[in-house]
């Protein structure tokens, strides 16, 4: 379960903007500092893979599109391993990491349920799988950086915008922080 691996602390989650590599030391200079468990999504670069505690893939044809990536790289992947299909699984053989199952359904409703072994979304986007693993590990406090937003009339700006509004509402004290600037209705602390 996530408890296992973050209870009580204090994690970044690092997306896929170019804010992280124009802040790069800033970024790792705030995760020294502060202790921080790191999460980054995908294969969401800008900061040295040395800070990187664990990686998140939360779609399957994700994992398809990044298996060389993560067959390059030692870093720990948590992933809704039991869900997926056995031909995938079988391509998975990593050598160089443990592999965290944290499952995933996906639900058409507007709907989310967090339980410590696994999670109902309404969709597979990867903040969305992120910030309920924070919450199942019940983490001490969530940052994220690399989350800028897209144009406002792209899809995925939207899913993301629509994931973090019921986010907020489920999870009153959610406390969500970006370190680097986002168009998405995120409270932005300067580091």
């Amino acid at each position: 379960s996530p408890e296992s691996i973050i209870k009580d602390k204090n994690i970044l989650i690092i997306g896929p903007g170019s804010s992280v590599k124009k802040n790069k030391n800033k970024i790792e200079n705030f995760i020294k500092k502060n202790e921080l468990f790191v999460i980054a999504l995908n294969n969401s670069s800008g900061i040295d893979e040395k800070y990187i505690n664990l990686r998140l893939v939360s779609h399957p044809l994700r994992i398809i599109s990044d298996i060389n990536f993560h067959k390059n790289i030692s870093t720990d992947l948590i992933l809704p391993f039991s869900m997926l299909p056995n031909e995938l699984k079988k391509i998975m053989d990593f050598k160089n990491k443990i592999l965290f199952d944290y499952s995933l359904l996906v639900k058409p409703k507007n709907k989310i349920l967090i339980k410590s072994s696994y999670c109902e979304l309404p969709n597979s986007l990867a903040i969305s799988y992120a910030l309920s693993i924070s919450i199942a590990g019940k983490t001490k406090s969530r940052y994220v950086a690399g989350l800028d937003g897209f144009k406002r009339d792209n899809t995925v700006f939207d899913d993301t915008k629509r994931t973090l509004n019921l986010f907020r509402k489920k999870f009153r004290n959610l406390g969500l922080k970006s370190i680097t600037r986002s168009k998405y209705n995120i409270k932005y602390i300067k580091i």
